[in-house]
């Protein structure tokens, strides 16, 4: 049952982002900065032969990790394909324009890597194992395919974010309407039990301000980051239900700047 349950859960992953792959880049602001904040910790290094963006999305890294590793086959996996197909198509127009990147692109579950052992030399991934459903098998694949002395770059969210958007919906009903992201403590328990080496986590907490509640949420739609766990609701259901929640969520907003809402973003490294 529960693995049914897993495979359930998957498949609605997949298609919820490769619904929103055409819409994702313009919404997808916060995203970008916590990429380009990943990105700016990692050096130039012309010796890395092999680099996995592991839930690359749209591609926004792909350039970038180039630059970073001139040399590295670059493989983009993810579990959307019209995501690794909306990259492949937006390559071929920067080829055309003279800015050639090669990389290639996999549709695979992060828990289930389709690589042999030793693969890799780098493993990057933002704000994308938030979306796993068990953190064990992950660190043990990204073990299994890191070279010795490879090293893991990973942006996820901590639970303190979105607490505004629960707290809100706790006026409104019991279940669970916001994904439950793990503590930083968990993380190191499970990086630590893989046998991974100077692993690191540096926490950042952000704070963006929206206008309205209907904002927030449109803006989670249409990069596909919807509700995703067992036991969340099954809608909206009326008028006053609706109103109770904007009323509850506006309820902090700031007359100039708008609704707070807290991203607490976690920067991940290790060395296998």
């Amino acid at each position: 049952m529960l693995q049914a349950e897993f495979n359930i859960e998957k498949k609605r992953i997949a298609r919820s982002f490769s619904q929103a792959a055409k819409s994702y880049d313009s919404h997808a602001a916060l995203q970008r900065k916590v990429a380009d904040n990943l990105l700016a910790q990692l050096s130039k290094n012309a010796h890395v032969q092999r680099v996995l963006d592991l839930g690359s999305g749209t591609g926004y890294c792909t350039k970038a990790l180039h630059r970073l590793y001139p040399n590295a086959e670059i493989i983009n996996l993810d579990i959307a394909e019209a995501m690794l197909s909306f990259a492949s198509n937006k390559q071929e127009g920067d080829s055309f324009k003279g800015d050639s990147v090669k990389a290639k692109s996999i549709c695979a579950d992060a828990e289930a890597l389709p690589f042999i052992e030793n693969s890799f030399d780098i493993i990057f991934s933002s704000l994308s194992i938030q979306w796993c459903q068990d953190y064990a098998i992950l660190f043990s694949e990204l073990k299994r395919i890191l070279r010795p002395q490879g090293t893991f770059h990973i942006s996820t969210f901590g639970p303190e974010t979105l607490q505004e958007v629960t707290q809100a919906w706790q006026q409104v009903d019991s279940y669970i309407h916001v994904n439950r992201f793990q503590s930083c403590s968990f993380l190191k328990n499970e990086i630590n039990g893989k046998g991974f080496s100077n692993n690191h986590i540096k926490i950042d907490p952000m704070l963006i301000y929206y206008q309205s509640f209907e904002k927030l949420a449109r803006e989670l739609k249409s990069i596909g980051a919807s509700n995703k766990n067992a036991g969340q609701g099954q809608g909206l259901s009326g008028r006053r239900k609706i109103s109770k929640l904007k009323q509850a969520f506006e309820r902090n907003a700031d007359e100039e700047l708008g609704i707070p809402v807290t991203y607490q973003v976690f920067y991940v490294s290790a060395q296998s």
